[in-house]
C-alpha cells in the first residue's frame, strides 16, 4: 500500500507511506499553474481548481472529493507509483544518491498532454515567469470563467478555442514567435491530425518522433512532453542545467555549450538504463535549488 484516503468534511486526507513533498514536485519546473496559496499551493488544471497542503506525510486536498481524487489527482501526482524502487534502483550513481537527500520526494507528474504541450511550447527560450503570465493571459482571453465564492478564475484554453483564435490574438498574449507554433498546433489537436492516443501507445523514441510533427515541438520540449504527460519514463530533457549537469560531473567538460545534445542523450541512455526521467528531474532541481554541489564521479 502506497496511501490511505480519509475524507473529513470536505477535504481528502492523503497519508503517504513514502517520501513525498508537494512542494519540490510543482516547483521543479514541470507545470506552470500552481502558486503557493495560504499553507499550500492553488492550482489549476484544464477547468479544475485546486488547493492543496501538506503536513509531514499528509497531503490534503481541499474542497475534494473521493471520486475527483481517485478519477484525476491521484494519477496528477502519480500517488500510484512506488518511487521507493525507483529511488533504490538509481543509488548506484553517487551524485542522484547524493541529490536525493535533499528533494527525494519529487514525483513525476502526469498532465492533460493538450495543456502540456502547449505550456512547453511557451517555455521555450523562455523563463517560468513569464511562462506562466502568457499562460494566465492566453486562459483569461481563451478560456472558460468560472466563478467561485473565492474569486474568478478562467480555465486553460480547449484545443477548440485557441484554434479558433487568431495568430494576432494570441501573439497580443506575450506569445512572441511562439503565437504561429501555438495556433498550428491547437489545429493539430482540433481537427483530430495529431492522435493523443497513438502517442501513448507509441514506444518513447517513436513517440518522440511523433509529438516533433507539431509545431513548436523540438527535442528539448518533446522530451518535456513525455516525461511530464505521457509516462515516457526514458525521456531526459536537456536544458541549459542539465548540460552543465552532465557537463560537469559525469563527461568533465568544463564548456558545457561545446558538447552536443546528442552526446548528452547517449551518455544518459547508456548510465541511465531505467528511470533516467526521474533522475534528470532530481538532478535538475537539486543543482537549481541546493548550494552544495554534487561531486564529480571519479
Amino acid at each position: 500500500m502506497l496511501y490511505e484516503i480519509h475524507s473529513r468534511e470536505n477535504n481528502i486526507d492523503v497519508k503517504l507511506f513514502d517520501d513525498f513533498s508537494l512542494a519540490d514536485t510543482l516547483q521543479s519546473g514541470q507545470t506552470f499553474r500552481w502558486k503557493p496559496y495560504k499553507d499550500g499551493f492553488e492550482g489549476i488544471v484544464g477547468n479544475r481548481i485546486c488547493y492543496i497542503s501538506q503536513k509531514d506525510d499528509v497531503v490534503t486536498f481541499h474542497d475534494c472529493t473521493k471520486k475527483d481524487f481517485e478519477d484525476f489527482w491521484e494519477g496528477y501526482f502519480s500517488f500510484d507509483t512506488d518511487y521507493s524502487q525507483i529511488r533504490k534502483s538509481l543509488l548506484y550513481d553517487a551524485n542522484v544518491a547524493k541529490a536525493l537527500e535533499f528533494c527525494s520526494g519529487i514525483h513525476i507528474m502526469r498532465q492533460p498532454l493538450w495543456e502540456t504541450t502547449i505550456s512547453f511550447i511557451i517555455s521555450a527560450n523562455n523563463n517560468i515567469p513569464r511562462i506562466s503570465g502568457i499562460i494566465e493571459r492566453l486562459s483569461e482571453r481563451f478560456g472558460e470563467k468560472i466563478q467561485t465564492s473565492d474569486g474568478t478564475y478562467y480555465a486553460f484554453p480547449t484545443p477548440q478555442s485557441l484554434s479558433e483564435a487568431s495568430i494576432e490574438d494570441i501573439h497580443q498574449c506575450g506569445a512572441g514567435y511562439r503565437d504561429v507554433y501555438i495556433k498550428k498546433t491547437a489545429l493539430a489537436f482540433a481537427n483530430g491530425e495529431f492522435d493523443q492516443d497513438k502517442l501513448y501507445a507509441l514506444p518513447y523514441k517513436e513517440a518522440k518522433k511523433y509529438i516533433m510533427t507539431l509545431y513548436g515541438v523540438g527535442a528539448k520540449v518533446a522530451d518535456c512532453i513525455l516525461l511530464f504527460a505521457a509516462g515516457k519514463e526514458e525521456a531526459f530533457p536537456v536544458d541549459i542545467w542539465v548540460r552543465k549537469v552532465v557537463c560537469g560531473l559525469y563527461l568533465g567538460v568544463d564548456d558545457a555549450k561545446s558538447v552536443p545534445v546528442s552526446r548528452i542523450e547517449k551518455f544518459a541512455e547508456e548510465h541511465f538504463p531505467r528511470y533516467r526521467g526521474y533522475a534528470q528531474q532530481v538532478l535538475f532541481h537539486y543543482m537549481r535549488n541546493y548550494a552544495e554541489p554534487v561531486k564529480r564521479e571519479a
